[in-house]
């Protein structure tokens, strides 16, 4: 409720001309959910106070049950503390020790039916987040793992391919569903790339339109800073996805 932290929040929006804004916050705590939903029902008086044209739209930790990200209270969210959700269907991954996609469609439908299991958030307009960056793990005493950006994937793709980023024990890159490559790189750690290709990302995308129907889809991309497939836009339109 402090206007020292919200109201340079709101002169940002005014300082750039932006037409709203996105809460980005990952971590608050479980004890107290109402916070976030305070917090975010006080910021979108001040926006609305100063536009009611300027929009506030919260990010939401993909889940499939009601035991995780307590914090952030969907349905309490739902009841007027934004005016709209952004889905961040990424990051699946990070639950898991060892090599693992980053989104998958099996993990996209179990995330839409537990939203249709809360009837608070019918009518709330969601935007659903694919991810265009990728992850390397690699073996070397246990997994570990660091975030890369597309181009990149898509060179060391190349140079495996051609025999000179390492030697390919499983190539799945063309995969519409988990893509990957398996491979020991040039100095013989074993590793996995996990990255969505074009073709995979149009199929993410043709999973959210089938399991909506006719309703529009609001659709964005996490692209770690260097941009997705030039040719992703162009693809989701002449694939006849319905975009709102």
């Amino acid at each position: 409720q402090n206007a020292q932290v919200l109201q340079p929040i709101i002169q940002r929006v005014n300082q750039y001309h932006y037409d709203g804004l996105v809460n980005d916050i990952e971590a608050g705590d479980d004890s107290n959910p109402a916070a976030f939903t305070a917090y975010n029902t006080n910021l979108r008086k001040l926006l609305h106070n100063e536009n009611p044209q300027l929009l506030l739209g919260t990010t939401l930790i993909a889940k499939t049950k009601d035991l995780s990200t307590t914090w952030q209270n969907w349905q309490g969210l739902a009841a007027g503390a934004v005016d709209f959700f952004v889905m961040m269907a990424l990051d699946h991954d990070t639950i898991y020790s060892q090599p693992s996609s980053i989104v998958d469609t099996t993990w996209l439908q179990q995330i839409y039916y537990y939203l249709k299991k809360i009837p608070q958030l019918a009518g709330n307009p969601i935007e659903w987040e694919l991810p265009t960056y990728c992850r390397i793990w690699q073996l070397n005493n246990g997994w570990s793992n660091n975030t890369c950006e597309y181009p990149e994937a898509v060179k060391l793709v190349h140079d495996l391919q051609h025999g000179t980023g390492g030697r390919i024990i499983d190539d799945h890159s063309q995969a519409l569903n988990n893509p990957y490559v398996h491979y020991t790189d040039n100095n013989g750690v074993e590793s996995y790339l996990y990255y969505e290709t074009l073709p995979s990302l149009i199929n993410q995308t043709k999973v959210l339109q089938s399991l909506q129907g006719n309703q529009c889809i609001y659709l964005s991309f996490w692209d770690d800073d260097t941009g997705e497939p030039q040719a992703l836009w162009p693809s989701i339109k002449q694939d006849a996805i319905k975009l709102c």
